[in-house]
């Protein structure tokens, strides 16, 4: 198991199922054991926020029955937590809102947080009103698709975002059309990435791994 730590947000005390423990044990693992990035598993791509594994590994690993396992699961699946994808050897568990977790931040970002802070410390009223008027103006900004993404294909997305009451920020809009842009480069189309997590009431967009990509030659075609 890789060494490092993941982000935990007090916001988990207000989550539906923190009462539960069993529920959250099994959360917390899932947590812990998800990739922090793309790695290829025995052929298969296991892409950051998924994990390979099954009941009775679940079982030995937590503790928790597989009978048990198999219930929370359904539980985490019944209110988008997770989806899963089983095979007759495996499933691949994918968190469904996995970059919100644990988004990435570069030492630039850390360097902008710290400084931020220091401010909030020293003139905490003046720097709420510029952070407000920056929300402001980044809810006006807008979003310019590429062209390998259709509006038509993007707006099905974001209301599909919006039906499941996870209306998505501009944060997560750039992160999306960036992982749209690189998943195309490897071969996937972005129309049916988004079909695909649509139909599949995903709260983050994945392409069907049963599909292989189409290979592209040295220019791109």
């Amino acid at each position: 198991m890789d060494n490092g730590w993941i982000k935990l947000h007090r916001k988990l005390q207000k989550w539906e199922w923190y009462q539960d423990s069993i529920a959250v044990h099994l959360f917390l693992h899932l947590l812990l054991s998800a990739n922090h990035e793309d790695k290829q598993w025995q052929g298969v791509e296991v892409r950051r926020g998924q994990l390979i594994t099954g009941r009775n590994s679940l079982s030995a690993d937590t503790g928790i029955t597989p009978q048990s396992i198999r219930t929370y699961l359904n539980k985490l699946k019944s209110t988008n937590e997770i989806t899963t994808q089983s095979t007759n050897k495996y499933t691949i568990i994918t968190i469904s809102n996995y970059e919100s977790y644990q988004i990435k931040e570069d030492k630039t970002n850390q360097q902008v947080n710290q400084q931020t802070n220091q401010q909030l410390t020293i003139n905490q009223p003046a720097t709420n009103h510029k952070q407000e008027y920056k929300e402001l103006k980044n809810d006006k900004k807008e979003i310019v698709l590429p062209s390998i993404i259709s509006k038509e294909d993007w707006n099905k997305w974001i209301e599909h975002r919006k039906k499941q009451k996870k209306p998505m920020t501009e944060y997560a809009k750039e992160l999306a059309i960036k992982k749209l842009t690189r998943l195309n480069k490897e071969g996937y189309n972005p129309k049916d990435i988004i079909n695909h997590s649509v139909e599949n009431n995903y709260q983050g967009l994945y392409p069907d791994i049963n599909k292989k990509p189409i290979q592209k030659n040295e220019f791109g075609y």
